[in-house]
């Protein structure tokens, strides 16, 4: 296998250091919007494992997959330390836990949104409303 010649092997960054001298951002002011961005993703891809188990309890009406399945199985195993879960339990944990994640992606989005545009426009968020 032959290697790759240097100049394709590093990114080049040329363009990036362009982007924030011309923008007047400092790379580290990106840091919490991308931080927070990272955290819906997680929130977001958590809400979608969710539903695996919930739509496999619809269609059979035994949410017992609950107990197997990442991430529910986690949750399941925790909740269950403190007392037995019964089908209609397990039912309410799914879509609770999909709620709360739901929630908490939309909290960390808007977040981010807040902390961009604090970066980009930070004169317009501080002024006052309505004078």
């Amino acid at each position: 296998m032959t290697p790759l010649p240097k100049s394709d092997s590093a990114p080049d960054i040329g363009p990036a250091v362009r982007f924030f001298r011309l923008t007047g951002l400092r790379p580290s002011a990106l840091a919490l919007p991308v931080g927070l961005a990272l955290g819906v993703a997680a929130f977001e891809g958590t809400s979608i494992a969710l539903l695996v188990p919930l739509a496999k309890g619809l269609m059979s009406l035994d949410f017992s997959s609950a107990r197997t399945l990442a991430p529910s199985a986690q949750i399941v195993r925790l909740l269950e330390s403190w007392r037995p879960l019964t089908n209609s339990d397990l039912f309410a944990v799914i879509v609770v836990s999909i709620f709360f994640a739901a929630v908490a992606k939309n909290i960390l989005q808007y977040g981010s949104s807040l902390a961009l545009a604090r970066e980009v426009h930070p004169d317009r968020l501080d002024a006052p409303r309505g004078h």
